[in-house]
């Protein structure tokens, strides 16, 4: 259902679409850790009991929480300097809950949920200023809705729509920096309705076509 002749016009370049999601985990990918030559060992203390990975240096890598043979609850993760770098929550060994990773400072770099092992509901992710640079929001693994990408002072740089099918659909437009408008489309259920407008920094049209 993509719309022929606009190419790179509507690339994205979320963050989504190049880095984002961890790819489901379960009892055997422990195992194939531990066949890899870390080290997986069992905690029974509380508040935590499941497994733990350490990394060839000693230190430890993530920790998983495991009920009745199934990861269930928290799963952490660290870098090697045994800072946390992410949170996952799991249900019956399946994505399910909140999903956080952070940016070295500390501070929230990406937050959205899961159910059942798919995307569900709002996904924010944040400049390590702590500013939002995208706002999307999921349906079952389908972005819908209006969604948003941001500059670091906060001034929106794209708005675009999804209808409930996970198509293209009502106006899309870019900014430049400044505020000005820089592209301006309409689709409809998926296709481009209208000639796409471009303009320069000053906002002034510099084209009108529905070609490249």
């Amino acid at each position: 259902m993509k719309p022929e002749n606009i190419g790179l016009l509507l690339s994205i370049g979320f963050t989504l679409m190049t880095s984002c999601g961890p790819e489901q985990r379960s009892m055997n990918e422990l195992e194939k850790q531990r066949n890899a030559g870390l080290v997986v060992y069992t905690y029974n203390e509380e508040p935590f009991e499941g497994f733990a990975v350490i990394n060839e240096k000693g230190t430890l890598k993530a920790k998983y929480t495991i009920v009745e043979g199934m990861l269930e609850g928290p799963a952490l993760f660290y870098n090697e300097d045994n800072q946390l770098i992410r949170k996952e929550t799991y249900r019956n060994s399946k994505l399910s809950g909140l999903f956080e990773e952070y940016h070295l400072n500390g501070k929230l770099r990406l937050r959205l949920n899961y159910l059942n092992g798919k995307k569900h509901g709002k996904y924010s992710v944040y400049y390590a200023s702590g500013q939002l640079k995208e706002q999307l929001t999921y349906d079952f693994d389908k972005i819908k809705g209006d969604n948003y990408l941001y500059y670091k002072d906060g001034k929106v740089q794209h708005h675009f729509h999804f209808n409930s099918k996970g198509e293209r659909h009502g106006v899309w437009e870019k900014f430049y920096p400044n505020g000005n408008p820089k592209e301006y489309l309409v689709f409809k259920d998926g296709q481009l309705t209208s000639p796409i407008k471009r303009y320069d920094a000053n906002g002034v049209l510099i084209n009108y076509s529905s070609s490249k």
